[in-house]
């Protein structure tokens, strides 16, 4: 089946054109079909001048009077073609015959990143080939002063020999001045139409659009770097960064909130392309990177480490080198191989003394010629490198060898022994099967004189001269103790103990070693309390250093790893927070959304009261509105905030203010129904408020709504201590 050079998808006929095939467009011969792109058909077609199969792009007869489409397709031609890099598609030609416009485009072999991103996230080598390739073209395009514009899986085509490709310059436009460039001395001479197709509007595909993108303002070569870093996200974890079933949805998520962290939708994702990521999806530009070389840079710094960690993993586990010949003078190759086999960096070192008259031997062995004279090394030591006369005697060798055996058997025996008779902590000197002795290489060592039993002392029990000996009392002792069977390590004993270790570190200034074991409490022992605890601490610590940026990602981590911690609510206000002191052009609406989430997590609370407190403000310094169903208008949006408060603190002088303003403000938006309902609960709830709450009720009801009856009863309900009280009781009389 061919695939389409530009979006990779199956040719299925299901083109709203006629199909060209056999037809001849200039020099080029319609051989098929290929498919569908974003502004006609692709076809594969066979170059009659230079013999080259290409891509042709035809623009669709329906368009072919649209001058809109004709342009696109005309700037498409231009800015393409005018870049030579090997990871933009070439372009070969532009031309029109009879009225059908047509591009000729080099033909790719592969598929596009959408289509390879249904199977999932991509492996983190590949993504980061595949994203320092397309970082480069980008940095080409906006070496040229060329905006792209339209970034997206759909436009970046993987070919079969690992090569990548932007497609697609539709969007972009060809600058006629320089382009300002973040850090560079530039001003910005492109006219509007550079940046939208219709004044008003935006260009590009809305679930990858830049926020300036989102929000039709002037662009620069950072609105595609942003693009970029939600490809870069949807590379990493299979998902779009911003989902949503509407327009609207989307650019809200563009505008005001950000996404979950890759590495915990994907545990391949590094700390370092999440913060790579991150960065790039900056909604503040000016704290994004700035040029694409800047971010091409990072990626090919991060797949340069990350190939060195896999070399260092790969050679950590290399098998050991083949042992050398044997030389003339080594004659043992059995026993040579055996102990060059054992890993030179153990440097396994056997003392053998001698057996004293009193201790049977435990193997034995044909006479052996005399040893060699003694050596300044330490006498019978085995490893896999030849020294001095033992290492070229190759009995040394046979003794060492029988010395290891000897080790390994006693071992055995000892732990089938301690199987048998668990309760049994004593050594015994059982002989061994038969084996060959070895001679002494050297005089034994004297015994220290501080090793003497002392007279009237209970003697030492006999010490064992078989090497396994000690050995298998370790070992039984250690395989039969109760404790060693049943008791296991406790999670949240280590866990707790690290936290305090991380505690102390924090309070003597070593933060960052700090962070470092609490991250390690996070991710090790997930399931226990201190893992909440550890989270936790990291967003404070931040926050009291004054790492605005970093105390916001923790705070986030926090919410989505322990959304049932109770500390949730103070974890989300003090986000809120540091949301409205940051510089996000958008700082007051998401801050604002913070902390009506912090207010809905812990109703009632002390932390709910000062978020819900904090929203309010932020909503009548914007003057912010909202549309509400009993209104049938917009209204101003704290009186919504203000009833949520008058409900969580019924009985609090927060919630009497609160239902004071709440009638003042549906009375200044001219709702008198809604304004009589929040005094009614103003004056029931707290009869003793100084507000007057019944005399407004009887104002508002004679004056507002001419509802006698009402204003009657509203009067009479007005205190003996109010200062209304006179007045009240007049128009009682009156009536």
């Amino acid at each position: 089946m061919a695939i389409d050079s530009e979006r990779g998808r199956p040719y299925d006929g299901a083109f709203a054109v006629s199909n060209l095939s056999g037809q001849k467009l200039g020099p080029y011969t319609v051989l098929e079909p290929l498919g569908a792109g974003g502004m006609g058909v692709v076809y594969l077609a066979q170059d009659t001048m230079l013999g080259r199969m290409v891509a042709l792009k035809v623009l669709p007869a329906t368009s072919a009077t649209d001058a809109d489409a004709v342009n696109r397709f005309r700037r498409e031609a231009r800015t393409a073609s005018s870049l030579n890099h090997p990871n933009i598609c070439t372009i070969y030609g532009f031309d029109d015959q009879d009225g059908r416009c047509y591009l000729a485009m080099e033909l790719l072999e592969g598929e596009t990143l959408d289509r390879r991103l249904v199977k999932g996230p991509l492996e983190p080598k590949l993504l980061l080939d595949v994203a320092s390739q397309v970082a480069d073209a980008l940095d080409a395009a906006h070496s040229a002063h060329i905006l792209h514009r339209d970034i997206k899986p759909a436009n970046i085509f993987m070919t079969k020999r690992g090569q990548t490709k932007v497609l697609d310059f539709g969007l972009a436009k060809l600058a006629e001045g320089p382009l300002r460039r973040a850090g560079a001395d530039h001003t910005t001479t492109l006219e509007p139409t550079v940046f939208t197709s219709v004044v008003g509007t935006t260009v590009g595909t809305v679930a990858y659009m830049s926020p300036e993108q989102a929000r039709a303002e002037e662009l620069d070569v950072r609105t595609d770097l942003f693009s970029f870093g939600v490809v870069l996200y949807e590379m990493a974890t299979g998902r779009v960064s911003f989902p949503g079933n509407t327009t609207a949805i989307i650019f809200d998520g563009i505008l005001n909130r950000d996404p979950t962290p890759a590495s915990a939708l994907n545990p391949l994702v590094s700390p370092e392309l999440d913060r790579i990521i991150a960065k790039a999806l900056e909604k503040d530009r000016t704290l994004r990177y700035q040029t694409a070389a800047d971010l091409r840079a990072d990626l090919e710094r991060l797949r340069r480490d990350s190939s060195k960690r896999v070399a260092a993993a790969s050679s950590a586990v290399r098998p050991p080198a083949p042992p050398p010949a044997p030389g003339p003078a080594d004659r043992v190759p059995a026993v040579r191989h055996s102990m060059t086999s054992i890993d030179p960096a153990a440097a396994l070192t056997v003392a053998i003394p001698p057996a004293p008259p009193s201790t049977r031997a435990t193997a034995a062995a044909p006479p052996a010629p005399e040893p060699a004279a003694p050596s300044p090394l330490p006498p019978a030591t085995v490893s896999g490198a030849r020294t001095g006369a033992s290492a070229r005697s190759p009995l040394v060798l046979v003794a060492g060898a029988v010395a290891v055996v000897a080790v390994i058997a006693a071992g055995v025996l000892s732990l089938r022994a301690g199987d048998a008779a668990p309760a049994e902590a004593t050594t015994t000197n059982e002989p061994l099967p038969a084996a060959t002795p070895a001679p002494p290489a050297a005089a034994p060592a004297p015994v220290p004189a501080s090793t003497t039993t002392p007279p009237g002392a209970p003697a030492p029990p006999p010490k064992s001269t078989t090497p396994g000996t000690t050995i298998a009392a370790a070992t039984k002792g250690a395989v039969t103790s109760p404790a060693a069977k049943l008791t296991a390590p406790d999670p949240n004993a280590e866990a707790a103990k690290r936290l305090e270790v991380a505690r102390a570190k924090i309070g003597s200034n070593l933060v960052d070693q700090g962070i470092v074991d609490l991250r390690a409490v996070i991710s090790e022992f997930p399931s226990t309390p201190m893992a909440a605890d550890a989270a936790y601490l990291v967003a404070e610590t931040f926050t009291r250093l004054g790492r605005a940026d970093d105390a916001m990602a923790a705070h986030v981590e926090f919410a989505n790893r322990f959304a049932g911690d109770a500390r949730l609510a103070d974890s989300q206000f003090a986000l809120g927070d540091l949301t409205l002191k940051s510089r996000q052009p958008t700082r007051d609406e998401a801050a604002r959304e913070i902390f009506g989430r912090a207010a809905a997590t812990a109703p009632g609370t002390p932390t709910a009261l000062r978020a819900l407190q904090a929203r309010i403000a932020i909503e009548d310094r914007r003057r912010l509105k909202v549309r509400e169903a009993a209104a049938g208008k917009e209204v101003p949006a704290s009186l919504t905030t203000l009833r949520v408060l008058a409900d969580q603190f019924p009985s609090s002088p927060h919630g009497m203010l609160a239902l004071f303003r709440l009638g003042s403000g549906y009375a200044d938006a001219d709702q008198w129904e809604l304004a009589a309902r929040g005094w009614t609960d103003l004056a029931t709830r707290y009869p003793d408020n100084p507000n007057d709450a019944w005399w407004l009720l009887g104002e508002l009801y004679e004056r507002r709504l001419r509802d006698d009856e009402r204003a009657k009863a509203a009067y009479a309900q007005v205190p003996a201590t109010s200062k209304r009280y006179q007045d009240a009781q007049r128009k009682l009389t009156r009536r």
